[in-house]
C-alpha cells in the first residue's frame, strides 16, 4: 500500500479527487471503496 503523501502517484489521485477540470481533462476517474473495485476489475478482465 502506497501511504507517503510525497508520492506522485498519490498527488496524481489527490488532484484527480479535488480539481474538476484536471479531472474532466484526464477522462479518467477514480473508483473508490473495495466492494467498487472489485467490480470494476470483473468488468474490465
Amino acid at each position: 500500500m502506497i501511504e507517503s503523501l510525497q508520492n506522485d502517484k498519490i498527488k496524481y489521485l489527490v488532484r484527480l479527487t479535488s480539481d474538476n477540470r484536471f479531472w474532466r481533462k484526464e477522462v479518467v476517474f477514480v473508483v473508490k471503496g473495495r466492494q467498487e473495485n472489485e467490480r470494476t476489475k470483473r468488468y474490465h478482465n
